[in-house]
């Protein structure tokens, strides 16, 4: 089996054996990791194969675009955005690419990092008729998906560290009013360390949009109160 890939027994022995090294002594059941596998799947940026297997994939950004583009085009139609879901997850790509002209994406991650995502995604879908022909987003949600369950969050600060030096300016995905996260503190700390500008993506469309009210009309209120993701689940 490739190493990409894991069955549910995999899943829940390793979850399992984790627990026991907390000194955990209640056991999770196939049940219930199942139920969350098959309620998360999308987010968690997995895929099932034919044979029954998980493989793991993209994160919760590109796979939204690539794996379930009727929901993006629901976005899409809700905040009348002349795109398609194919033209947003090109120029989200783009981001990743050593020679664009970039921005950093500055927005909260840790407290619910597949809801944090899923609001991001729609942020970005409003942003891009006006930001598609000036810079694309570098977006360490969805590039560094994960990171910080798998390995530790100083490790996550570190490549987002070395995110904002390669970027041109941080842009600030709250608004102006809200107060930042830590780790959003931490970002542009080193922004105005570096003599990077820090922008706002209210400034930028002239107004911030409702997200909660779009991801309910575009079939993505399950998102809006997803609890937080098992440690366990995105340390493997």
């Amino acid at each position: 089996m490739e190493e990409s890939q894991f069955t549910l027994e995999n899943l829940v022995e390793g979850i399992n054996e984790n627990r026991r090294r907390k000194d955990e002594k209640r056991n999770v059941s196939s049940e219930s990791v199942d139920r969350i596998l098959t309620k998360l799947w999308l987010p968690l940026g997995l895929t099932k194969t034919e044979l029954g297997n998980w493989k793991r994939g993209t994160g919760p950004i590109k796979g939204m675009i690539s794996v379930d583009s009727t929901k993006v085009s629901k976005i899409i139609e809700y905040a009348q955005i002349d795109a398609t879901p194919s033209e947003i997850g090109k120029w989200i790509e783009l981001g990743e690419e050593p020679t664009t002209h970039k921005a950093y994406v500055c927005y909260p991650y840790r407290d619910n990092p597949i809801r944090r995502s899923m609001e991001l995604l729609v942020l970005l879908i409003y942003l891009y008729p006006k930001a598609k022909e000036s810079f694309v987003p570098a977006t360490p949600h969805e590039m560094y998906w994960g990171l910080e369950e798998r390995s530790s969050r100083q490790t996550a600060m570190t490549e987002c560290a070395g995110l904002i030096k390669k970027c041109d300016f941080v842009l600030y995905f709250l608004k102006k009013k809200d107060a930042p996260s830590s780790g959003m503190k931490e970002d542009m700390k080193i922004a105005k360390e570096l003599g990077k500008e820090v922008k706002y993506i209210e400034d930028l469309l002239g107004y911030y949009p409702n997200i909660a009210e779009t991801m309910e009309k575009s079939g993505l209120a399950e998102f809006i109160n997803v609890p937080k993701i098992m440690p366990a689940l995105v340390t493997r």
